[in-house]
């Protein structure tokens, strides 16, 4: 046995039993290296020029698969998109009141492209739809202004709608159309953009549309059709006698059948029917001034009385 107070290490011979010990130098660490040099940051987009699409990572695409992807890159394009037009708001607003400036036609130029882009509808597996109808309203001393160019400036709009519509690949329901009118609320500066698809409609007989005599017409989205024959095909194909460009349309959705001074619109098994009054229904007797609605389209029967 060792004796009490024997010391068992060597080492504790320099260090009295009770004594503090001295604090262990710090370990040395070896020096960082700088950080790399910043890049330069990006230069500001000019005025004016829409957002760049946003691109996903390689491998997020392949995990989400061609159409998802394409689907969430569209999402937030979407996004910047919006927010671009909550800032041109404000400046239509507050700067408008504060400085009066006047309507420009590249700004309602403007307007109309991102009215299509956003009113975008998809239906179909490659088929985008977009407006077609377009009003303008603006306050009364813009439309003074822009009135007096009102053919011609309407024209030059509605060719630029139709070739954005080309180069983004959207369709449109019909002919593409853009009003002016004047709304005594809006102050100079300001305008508002109302859209709508308005299907457009056509007849593979066109010598009917020379016709003022007929005795029953229809009218659909502003057109009138006279009815001369005894049975009048309406639907979206091509074999039809009344073509209307309405996605709700069947390709042969009624029938028109006139005996006499008695007139019915028949139901051909179509998608949607036919509805009158918020019913949905098989046929429907026709009187003058009866409104049906296919698919997203009003069709009216029109009877002169004898």
């Amino acid at each position: 046995p060792r004796p009490v107070g024997q010391l068992s290490h060597p080492a504790q011979l320099n260090h009295p039993i009770g004594a503090p010990r001295a604090p262990r130098p710090a370990p040395r660490r070896a020096p960082r290296p700088p950080p790399p040099p910043r890049a330069p940051p990006r230069p500001a987009p000019p005025a004016g020029a829409r957002p760049s699409p946003v691109r996903l990572a390689p491998t997020l695409a392949r995990a989400l698969g061609p159409r998802t992807a394409s689907a969430v890159q569209e999402v937030t394009v979407g996004v910047l998109q919006r927010f671009e037009r909550r800032v041109e708001q404000l400046v239509n607003g507050a700067f408008a009141r504060a400085f009066k400036s006047e309507v420009q036609p590249v700004e309602v130029a403007a307007a109309l492209q991102r009215e299509c882009d956003d009113k975008v509808a998809i239906v179909g597996r490659d088929r985008r739809m977009v407006p077609n109808d377009f009003t303008v309203e603006l306050g009364p001393h813009d439309f003074e202004r822009l009135a007096q160019y009102d053919a011609e400036l309407t024209a030059e709009l509605a060719d630029m709608v139709r070739e954005h519509a080309a180069e983004q690949g959207y369709s449109l329901v019909g002919p593409v159309g853009v009003h002016l009118f004047e709304v005594a609320e809006l102050e100079t500066g300001r305008f508002r953009i109302r859209s709508r698809a308005l299907p457009g409609v056509s007849t593979t007989h066109p010598d009917r549309l020379d016709q003022p005599v007929a005795r029953a017409w229809l009218e659909v989205n502003g057109n009138v059709i006279p009815v001369t024959g005894p049975v009048t095909v309406l639907g979206r194909g091509d074999t039809v006698d009344v073509r209307i460009e309405d996605p709700g349309v069947s390709r042969r959705h009624a029938e028109l059948r006139v005996h006499g001074e008695l007139a019915e619109l028949v139901d051909l098994d179509s998608t949607n029917g036919l509805v009158v009054e918020g019913q949905r229904i098989d046929h429907v007797e026709l009187t003058d001034g009866t409104a049906v609605l296919l698919g997203s389209t009003t069709v009216v029967f029109r009877q002169k009385p004898r």
